[in-house]
């Protein structure tokens, strides 16, 4: 292998341990910044001599993964949000998506998809290869999707097909969302693409082989593999709203992220938008292509995407595991309790601090209490309303 690509590899695996240790460090600092956060017994023992960030205190709360009942629920609230949105937003949380996958792209082009040795990482025995290509490059693009904000395409259709099942979306909202994000991503992706040939990156080159693979795949592999490709990413996401929902850090995220997405990449399914990204930076960089193989390709893993990720994780698995009306109001219940705990945590941990910001960071929790309480009691639950206390009974 030429030593320019071991460097490569190299300064990969180097960066990845680097983020590893920086992230261990950072959870050892705060073990021992706030002990309360992690020992409970010790905390009990031995009074505090002052008080502990509120935010610790919500870790201690909320660091707990979702059941599936609550995490289905909340991507059919969030499936119904989006689809609200004006057309306008979709599009531009998509175009931002969409850059950050082509970003993706560019990264495991330059390590995986540019090692030496004959063979591309496709071919029979070339293992370790796949392993690299799917290890840097795509969970990158979904981990910043998921923490920016960003809508790509095909996570919306996970919320769609969730929030479609449950009645909270109408269909022409949720092909409003779809449709905008689609094309969002769209520009995101040849946008990066042409960057990459623009800069003459190490990863123009690498991608034109990249592409003429996936231009040569039948329409059922191409669509099985969308199928697969979808699957993994809305499994991902489901992943990450469990992780992060529940109170989890960005490292709940980063681990949620990147084990189905590498196994995507590794395992040579197909995204679409992925492939916008491919066959634009190899078409710039000199990569002959019938125009029918990659209208076929595009088509058919959007086909196998929409199956993958909207109609098996956003519509099968809310109804094989998700919320059912007594779920939903237990979920509503359950959100109450760790806010009250939170609520109460936060009090002893304040209580006889004069400090300005935890006070208003108290009140807010307060504020978010009321919230979820008229939330609650339009979802079935009614409350004395007396002295501010809301004792929960089923109407």
């Amino acid at each position: 292998m030429p030593r320019h690509h071991l460097a490569r590899v190299a300064l990969a695996v180097a960066l990845t341990v680097a983020l590893a240790a920086h992230t261990a460090s950072g959870t050892v600092a705060l073990r021992a910044r706030t002990p309360g956060v992690y020992a409970h017994a010790a905390r009990a023992s031995a009074p505090l001599h002052r008080a502990a960030p509120l935010v610790d205190v919500r870790a201690r709360v909320h660091n707990s993964l979702l059941t599936p009942a609550e995490t289905f629920k909340i991507m059919e609230d969030e499936g119904a949000k989006r689809s609200l949105e004006p057309f306008e937003k979709l599009l531009w949380k998509g175009l931002a998506a969409g850059m950050l996958i082509g970003t993706g792209g560019i990264l495991c082009s330059s390590v995986g998809g540019d090692i030496g040795g004959g063979e591309f990482f496709w071919a029979e025995g070339m293992g370790i290869k796949r392993l690299l290509f799917g290890a840097f490059g795509y969970p990158l693009s979904i981990i910043c999707v998921a923490a920016t904000g960003s809508s790509a395409f095909t996570g919306n259709l996970a919320f769609a097909g969730a929030a479609l099942r449950s009645g909270r979306a109408t269909p022409g909202g949720a092909f409003q969302m779809a449709l905008a994000t689609f094309l969002g991503c769209l520009m995101g992706c040849v946008f990066m693409g042409v960057l990459t040939h623009v800069c003459d990156l190490p990863a123009a080159i690498p991608t034109i082989a990249i592409a003429q693979h996936k231009a040569h795949l039948t329409i059922a592999q191409t669509i099985g593999r969308g199928i697969g490709g979808g699957w993994l990413i809305a499994l991902a996401i489901t992943l990450a709203t469990a992780a992060t929902k529940g109170g989890g850090n960005f490292a709940d995220l980063a681990l949620a992220v990147w084990f189905p997405i590498s196994t995507y990449v590794i395992c040579d399914f197909e995204h679409s938008l992925a492939n916008m990204f491919f066959f634009t930076a190899a078409i710039l960089s000199g990569g002959e292509f019938e125009t029918a193989d990659v209208v076929k390709n595009l088509v058919c893993s959007t086909a196998g995407n929409i199956i993958g990720a909207g109609v098996l994780v956003g519509a099968f698995l809310p109804w094989a595991s998700g919320p059912t009306e007594i779920d939903s109001r237990q979920a509503l219940l359950n959100a109450y309790s760790r806010l009250v705990s939170t609520n109460n945590a936060a009090e002893e941990e304040l209580c006889g601090i004069e400090d300005e910001q935890c006070m208003e960071e108290s009140i807010a929790l307060e504020v978010k209490k009321a919230e979820l309480i008229q939330v609650a009691a339009a979802a079935g639950y009614g409350g004395s309303g007396k002295s501010g206390k809301n004792k929960y009974k089923k109407n």
